[in-house]
C-alpha cells in the first residue's frame, strides 16, 4: 500500500507533493533515523529533529509558534512581561526558559508540560504544508535533555486533525468496495495509542473485515473521519487491505510444543542445577529457580517500558560493527508524558518508576540504573536511553564519564557494568559491578548481577556470597525466594554434594 521506508528515504531532498510528510515521518520513525528534517515553504521554515526515529525538537521561524507567545496565549504571562523577559534573555544570552524560572513566572514542572505541548503544536502544524520542499540532514546534535515524543501517537493525531482532508484522499484513495482487516502481528499495538471511545468502536468493527461502504454506516464517524483513521492505522501497520490479511493468524514460527507434564515422582525430586550455559539471547542457567534469578537480574538491568523496537541506527558513514548481545523481546517504548510526548524507551526527563522486576526465563536483559538528582540526571538519562536501545557501545563511555564526574557513583559503575555485559565482556562487567559494590556494598542490582556472573563462571563460593548479600540487602524482595532456592542448590550447601 505504501513504499518501503528505506525506499522513501533513498532521496534526501524533494517536495512534499512527491513524498507526503506523513510517509516521510513514518519512514524516519520505522528506520530509527537520527536526523533533521528541514521544511521550507516560501519564507517560512521548520526543522524537525529526530533521535532514533522519535521527534525530539522543532525549530520554526513562525513568530506565533515561539514558547513565549504560546505562554501568552495560555495566559501564563501578559504581552508586556513577555517582551521584557525576552529582551533580558537576549541580552544575557540565555534561553527564555531559564529566565522564566529565575523570575518564578512558572514552576519547572508546568514549564516542561507547556514546552512539550508547544513542541507538539509546531510539529503538527507542519502537516498542513503540503507544498513545502524538504531536505534530510544526517549530521545533527541532540541536546541531552531533549524531550522524546511518541512518534506513532503524534502521527496518528496529525492524520486525524492537522492534515488537510483533501490531502488525506489524495494520499490514501479509497473505494467503497475496499475491505480492511486488522493485521495479526503488527509492529505496535492499538493499546500503544491514546484512542477515543469511537475509535475503539471502529477497531472493533474492523475485526469483521468490513468494506468502506459498511464503515460509512457508523453513526459516530463521517466518511472523512473514517478515511483519516484508516490512513493512520494503515501507515502504522495496524490494518491493511483484507485481501492481504489471512482470516486466521499464521502459526507462530517461534512456538515450541509444550513438554508432557512431569510425573509426581519427578516433581518431588530435587532440582538439579546443571552447569551454566550461554544462549543467543543472553545468560540462561538450568533449573527453575536459576531461570527466575536470570529474570530477576534481567529486570534489574532493563526494566520493561511501553514500543517500539529499537534497531541499530543506520547512519552514513557506517560506524564500526560492535557485537552486542541480542536484546530479548518484551521491551516496550517509553511511558507517555503529558500531551503527545512519550518518555519511552528510557526517555528524558525520566519519570519516577518503581525499581520493580520482571521475570524473564529466556535470558538476561539490561536496564538503565537509577539516575542521581540534578544536574547530572539528564546525562544519566541519556546514557540510559542508549542502553535501552541496545547501543551498549555508546552507553559505555557515557557511564564511564559519569563515573569519573561523580567520583565513582555506584549507579554510574553499575551502568558501565550493564553495558559491558551487553557487549559480552563478562569479566569487565564483573569488575565494574564490584567497583559499584565498593561504593555501596548493599547495591542490590550489582549483588544480583555479580552473583549471576559468578554462577555463569561456575564460581559457587562467590555466587553464594553475593546472593546471600543480596538477601541481606533485600530480605523481602520479590526475588528473595528464588535466590534462596538457588543458594540451597549450590555445591557445598547442606544437603548438596
Amino acid at each position: 500500500m505504501f513504499y518501503e521506508p528505506d525506499k522513501i528515504l533513498r532521496g534526501t531532498k524533494g517536495t512534499l507533493s512527491e513524498r507526503p510528510l506523513p510517509q516521510l515521518f513514518h519512514a524516519i520513525y520505522a528506520t530509527r533515523r537520527t536526523c533533521a528534517l528541514e521544511l521550507k515553504r516560501q519564507a517560512f521554515e521548520k526543522v524537525v529533529l529526530f533521535e532514533d526515529g522519535s521527534p525530539v525538537g522543532c525549530s520554526s521561524n513562525l513568530v506565533h509558534e515561539t514558547l513565549g507567545r504560546y505562554l501568552v496565549d495560555k495566559h501564563v504571562m501578559d504581552e508586556e512581561a513577555h517582551l521584557k523577559l525576552l529582551a533580558e534573555a537576549a541580552s544575557r544570552e540565555l534561553k527564555l526558559e531559564k529566565v522564566l524560572l529565575e523570575h518564578q513566572v512558572i514552576d519547572e514542572a508546568t514549564l516542561h508540560k507547556y514546552a512539550q505541548a508547544n513542541l507538539a503544536q509546531r510539529i503538527l502544524d507542519a502537516f498542513r504544508w503540503s507544498d513545502a520542499r524538504y531536505r534530510i540532514l544526517g549530521d545533527v546534535d541532540i541536546a541531552p535533555d531533549a524531550p522524546r515524543m511518541n512518534a506513532p501517537q503524534l502521527l496518528y493525531t496529525a492524520l486525524c486533525t492537522a492534515l488537510p482532508v483533501e490531502q488525506v484522499w489524495a494520499q490514501f484513495p479509497l473505494e467503497g468496495s475496499s475491505r480492511f482487516a486488522v493485521v495479526h502481528r503488527p509492529p505496535l499495538k492499538f493499546d500503544d495509542l491514546k484512542l477515543a471511545s469511537r475509535d475503539q468502536r471502529l477497531i472493533a468493527t474492523l475485526q469483521r473485515r468490513p468494506s468502506i461502504d459498511e464503515l460509512a454506516d457508523m453513526p459516530e464517524l463521517d466518511t472523512d473521519e473514517i478515511a483519516r483513521r484508516l490512513y493512520a492505522f494503515s501507515l502504522l501497520g495496524l490494518v491493511d487491505l483484507a485481501e492481504r490479511v489471512p482470516e486466521t493468524p499464521p502459526p507462530d514460527p517461534e512456538r515450541v510444543d509444550e513438554a508432557p507434564p512431569a510425573s509426581s515422582a519427578a516433581a518431588a525430586a530435587p532440582i538439579e542445577l546443571p552447569a551454566p550455559r550461554r544462549s543467543h539471547t543472553g545468560l540462561v542457567v538450568g533449573g527453575i529457580a536459576a531461570a527466575a534469578v536470570a529474570g530477576a537480574v534481567a529486570a534489574m538491568l532493563l526494566r520493561s517500558e511501553p514500543p517500539a523496537p529499537q534497531p541499530t541506527l543506520p547512519a552514513p558513514p557506517p560506524a564500526p560493527v560492535v557485537k552486542v548481545r541480542e536484546k530479548p523481546e518484551g521491551i516496550k517504548p517509553p511511558e507517555p508524558l503529558p500531551e503527545l510526548v512519550a518518555a519511552p524507551e528510557g526517555a528524558v526527563p525520566q519519570p519516577n518508576r518503581p525499581r520493580g522486576l520482571a521475570l524473564s526465563a529466556s535470558g538476561i536483559t539490561l536496564a538503565p540504573p537509577k539516575a542521581p538528582s540534578r544536574p547530572l540526571a539528564a546525562q544519566f538519562a541519556l546514557a540510559a536511553r542508549h542502553l535501552v536501545a541496545g547501543k551498549a557501545a555508546v552507553a559505555l563511555p557515557a557511564y564511564e564519564a559519569l563515573a569519573a564526574k561523580t567520583h565513582g557513583n555506584a549507579e554510574a559503575h553499575f551502568g558501565a557494568a550493564a553495558a559491558l555485559y551487553m557487549l559480552g565482556r563478562d569479566a569487565d562487567a564483573l569488575g565494574r559491578a564490584d567497583a559499584a559494590l565498593e561504593k555501596d556494598p548493599a547495591h542490590a542490582q550489582s549483588l544480583l548481577l555479580t552473583g549471576f556472573l559468578a554462577l555463569q563462571g561456575a564460581k559457587a563460593d562467590l555466587a553464594r556470597e553475593r546472593f546471600e548479600a543480596y538477601l541481606k540487602a533485600e530480605p523481602a524482595g520479590r526475588w528473595a525466594a528464588d535466590v534462596r532456592l538457588i543458594v540451597g542448590q549450590l555445591p557445598g550447601t547442606a544437603g548438596q554434594p
